[in-house]
């Protein structure tokens, strides 16, 4: 058969499939290669696009289909006593997008993005045959992964989610880009690099400092310490401590944190450690903690304890375990001080919850508490997400910089640091989420 006499068959067989063919199942019946099947069929896609007709070739993936135009849906329908299909909530239009953009994705990432639970959605999108099991991601419990099905692009008339529409910048945003021209901007799997200066920088989606400082190394060949960030590393009762310290602007930008001291525990065969383990952590932990309270506030002066996050979502729910098991001490020495020790700290803690649930910002809840009981620090609790899976539940990071909740999955809320309330805070994190996508 020649090339013509091929195309006139896959016509034939597409239009007689009424739905989407593989390129291997048309090579198959036409006995030639799928590389050669496919160019033929890009060829007819061309041609028969290029004219006028009720309906088009579409690609999805692997597969190519006939489809008609969207302006004909109404006549269509009426025709063929089509209802029209329930639109999907705003919940399931968040949680498509997130896969959508993100995937593969766990059900715990899409949690995370959005603060509360997902199942129901995450059912009913799959029974709509809009996302897919796609996999499992291979850390504890082997959590399964979602992705878009060809029905999403079918729905969404494009060939493949490259053709997704790019995500908006916020207006800030879009402000500075205007005031730096010689500024471009790119995106690439999800990673946004800014050529600045003849530097990268890089959209990292981790929370912890020490991987941004490698990837911003690594993406600009630099081998020693970049302007701006002093890096050091020991080791003690066989933890691995790395402080990486931000000093001026340049740090600063290179890393997308602000100027301060972030500290760095990572604890080797985590799954093997014992009691006597265990008590040795928390005494380095508790010393390392001791030593940055100590640069900002006296021995005596007050601290409140925040366990942020989603006590119903388990990645999202460190913050509100912990909260619980600190030993408060504030109300006991404003009623009955002669049950303390004399220089007894006073402490207090609370878990205020998500804005998902609350309706209300984290920051906003804690401006209201400080302004009221009046702490000296505060300490900010929260799960972190991090690009390495050997770090889930095995690293710690303490920061005195404050803490942006949702900024390592690209979930930004309000800002709680010093500048926003008034109070030195340092953020005290584990990692919990990982984000290979």
């Amino acid at each position: 058969m020649s090339n013509e006499e091929m195309k006139r068959a896959m016509e034939a067989i597409l239009f007689a499939a009424g739905e989407s063919v593989e390129i291997t199942r048309i090579a198959q019946s036409l006995e030639i290669t799928p590389k050669k099947a496919e160019s033929l069929l890009e060829e007819l896609k061309e041609e028969f696009n290029s004219q006028n007709h009720g309906f088009k070739l579409m690609r999805y993936k692997d597969n190519f289909q006939f489809v008609t135009h969207k302006e004909f849906g109404e006549q269509i329908r009426t025709v063929m006593d089509l209802s029209r299909k329930k639109p999907l909530s705003g919940a399931a239009m968040e949680v498509l997008s997130v896969i959508a953009y993100n995937q593969p994705v766990t059900k715990a990432f899409v949690e995370q993005i959005r603060g509360v639970d997902c199942s129901g959605v995450i059912g009913s999108l799959t029974v709509k045959g809009l996302i897919e099991e796609q996999g499992r991601l291979e850390l504890p419990g082997r959590p399964l992964l979602y992705g878009t099905t060809e029905n999403f692009l079918k729905c969404f008339n494009i060939s493949s989610i490259d053709e997704l529409p790019p995500i908006p910048k916020d207006e800030k945003e879009e402000n500075d880009s205007d005031n730096q021209d010689n500024e471009e901007t790119s995106t690439q799997n999800n990673i946004d690099f800014i050529c600045a200066g003849g530097f990268f920088m890089n959209n990292f989606r981790t929370d912890m400092a020490v991987e941004r400082n490698d990837i911003y190394k690594k993406q600009n060949s630099i081998s020693n310490d970049i302007d701006g960030v002093e890096t050091e590393k020991r080791e003690e009762q066989g933890i691995e401590i790395t402080k990486v310290k931000i000093t001026n602007s340049e740090g600063e930008k290179a890393l997308g944190k602000p100027i301060g001291n972030y500290i760095t525990l990572d604890v080797k065969n985590v799954k093997n450690v014992d009691d006597e383990d265990i008590e040795e952590i928390s005494e380095v932990l508790a010393g390392e903690l001791r030593d940055v309270i100590n640069e900002h506030i006296k021995e005596t002066e007050d601290i409140l304890v925040v366990g942020l996050g989603n006590r119903y979502v388990t990645p999202d729910a460190l913050g509100p375990k912990v909260a619980p098991e600190i030993e408060v001490t504030r109300h006991i020495l404003e009623y009955m001080p002669k049950l303390m020790p004399e220089n007894t700290r006073p402490v207090s803690a609370i878990s205020p919850g998500v804005l998902g649930i609350t309706g209300i910002e984290t920051m906003e809840i804690l401006k209201g508490i400080v302004e009221n009981i009046k702490p000296k620090l505060l300490i900010a609790i929260d799960a972190l997400a991090t690009r390495k899976l050997e770090r889930i539940s095995s690293s710690i990071q303490i920061a005195d910089t404050g803490i942006v909740p949702g900024a390592g999955v690209d979930n930004t809320r309000k800002e709680i640091s010093k500048k926003t309330l008034g109070i030195p805070v340092i953020a005290l994190g584990v990692p919990t989420v990982v984000v290979l996508a």
